[in-house]
């Protein structure tokens, strides 16, 4: 299903009955969907759109598209038809007569399984994380705005700036990680061990994903040095803005981590893989106990886990100093005592976050590779059945995963409603909640923030499966505009972060006119139409 000549084969076979493939993830047509899916855009660059103004159209102006003949269908090819039940008709019949809609086609609970549309559920997964990330990106603009455009006391007074604010900390950061991981290992990391078709190619586009990030780093940098704090223009001002010796802003640790996690994960990625292969022997876990009794499949998926979790490690201990010539330990670790041009925001206990949106990614293969083709694949070529024994499974483990992280983030929930995330230092029963800056992030902040992650995702899930009822005309152009603001959100990070060095005013002196909520929100949508009208001239310049 990779190609219109395999979409053909596929419309010709003769079997009526439901065929139980292996469930292989590396079967020709699980590649084919998957490299369909994940490998059409990096994750900072718009999605490719086809005439209609619908994701996964057949032009592409992005260098990282994917490979000829592996794209989706256009959307607007993908017929729609009454549902009957499935009882009462042949597999075939319930093919011609399957009805695309909801979160990927969703049709009904027949007697075997869950009916789907594959070309409908990758699209619908794809305008999911778009839309996530582009509401991530408001919540965290508007939340900036309310920093440094306010008094000091706003988020004291005022319960909407508090809960925006402890909105974009406790989630912004932690969604924009995961979010990237789960993109980057669709784009650069899932092929292995099969070989590469285009290794010069795959290695330009992470090189890219790697750089992209640290430009507008950059530029974030030197707009705080030079036109916010109105530092001099000298040559040692210019070495310390390039070389990050200082950060100016919130911006250029926060875009760095992005560049960092992905070149350490892509440089441990085939060792890890082997170390993952090994768990599978039994012979190398006679020694483990209970793990040794456990199946290979297990045995890799736990050590799979442990391995993502394993930079909580890094929170267990902080630096005692860094400052001077030792701050840039600042970029990595946690560390006590730091100078306050470092960074806030460490990057190595964050790639905990980086890794489960990593696993997050494989689990969706997993569930893409659960899906049996229903006869013939439909007019579509994508008509599916979800068994009820995967539905179950992957049901129980979703609602064992949300428990769990529900009681990791009971710390966290206790203080959510009445205290300023965005600089939290306070002891708990179970640990120290720490954000970052000095001593942060720690363990238990790292853990209790997946929680509200893993809802905001689930609602926007939601959000996205109404489109396909008649709520649908009040919900397409609020997700419309999420999901460009997604599409671009390295785009509109690097400007939004322009203008608000431009703006802020009050570091050397009190804010003679700060600004209150509904002027900090007003200020955002403007921040944001101008953001929007740039990207416009730039997609309209002739060359």
């Amino acid at each position: 299903m990779a190609d219109h000549g395999r979409a053909s084969e596929a419309d010709a076979g003769p079997a009526p009955e439901l065929p139980r493939p292996s469930p292989s993830p590396v079967s020709a047509l699980f590649a084919g969907l998957q490299a369909a899916q994940t490998s059409r855009t990096d994750f900072f660059v718009q999605r490719p759109r086809g005439k209609d103004g619908t994701p996964g159209g057949d032009e592409s102006s992005s260098s990282s598209r994917s490979p000829e003949g592996e794209r989706l269908l256009p959307s607007k090819k993908l017929p729609s038809a009454k549902l009957v039940d499935a009882k009462s008709m042949t597999a075939s019949e319930v093919i011609d007569t399957l009805a695309p809609s909801g979160f990927g086609g969703f049709g009904r609970l027949s007697p075997e399984g869950i009916l789907l549309d594959m070309h409908l559920l990758m699209r619908d997964a794809s305008v999911t994380l778009d839309v996530f990330k582009g509401s991530l990106l408001v919540i965290m603009v508007a939340s900036n705005v309310i920093i440094t455009m306010s008094s000091i006391h706003l988020r004291s007074h005022s319960f909407g700036s508090l809960l925006i604010c402890n909105t974009a900390a406790s989630q912004c950061f932690v969604g924009f990680l995961m979010s990237f991981g789960f993109s980057c290992y669709g784009q650069y990391l899932k092929e292995w061990p099969d070989p590469v078709k285009e290794l010069g190619n795959l290695r330009l586009r992470v090189t890219r994903a790697i750089v992209f990030p640290v430009l507008g780093a950059w530029l974030c940098n030197f707009a705080w040095c030079f036109l916010c704090l109105k530092n001099d223009f000298t040559k040692e001002y210019l070495i310390d803005v390039f070389t990050f010796a200082k950060v100016f802003g919130s911006g250029p640790d926060f875009l760095c981590s992005f560049s960092f996690d992905l070149a350490v994960v892509y440089a441990l990625w085939r060792p890890i893989m082997h170390l993952l292969e090994k768990a599978r022997e039994v012979k190398y876990n006679t020694g483990l106990g209970y793990i040794s009794r456990l199946s290979p499949e297990h045995r890799r998926d736990l050590l799979a886990l442990t391995i993502t979790l394993s930079p909580l490690l890094f929170t267990l201990a902080a630096v005692p100093e860094c400052t001077f010539n030792k701050r840039w330990i600042q970029w990595f670790l946690v560390c006590d005592k730091r100078d306050v041009d470092t960074p806030s925001l460490p990057a190595l206990p964050h790639l905990t976050d980086f890794g489960i949106g990593i696993l997050a990614a494989a689990c969706w293969n997993r569930l893409l590779a659960d899906l049996r083709p229903v006869g013939n694949g439909g007019p579509s070529g994508g008509s599916s059945l979800l068994p009820l024994q995967a539905v179950r499974k992957w049901g129980l483990a979703m609602l064992g995963t949300s428990l769990l992280l529900l009681v990791l983030f009971l710390p966290l929930g206790q203080v959510w409603l009445y205290t300023d995330l965005s600089v939290v230092q306070m002891p708990t029963p179970f640990g120290q909640l720490v954000r970052g800056f000095s001593n942060g992030p720690s363990m238990l902040w790292l853990l209790a923030t997946l929680w509200p992650v893993a809802t905001w995702a689930g609602i926007i899930v939601v959000l996205v499966t109404l489109r396909g009822t008649p709520l649908g005309c009040l919900l397409h152009l609020p997700l419309s505009c999420l999901e460009h603001l997604g599409a671009n959100v390295l785009y509109y990070l690097v400007v939004t972060d322009l203008f608000l060095a431009g703006m802020f005013r009050g570091l050397t002196h009190a804010d003679p006119n700060p600004l209150n909520l509904t002027a900090c929100l007003g200020c955002t949508t403007l921040m944001f139409v101008a953001a929007r009208f740039l990207h416009f001239i730039c997609k309209a310049s002739r060359k």
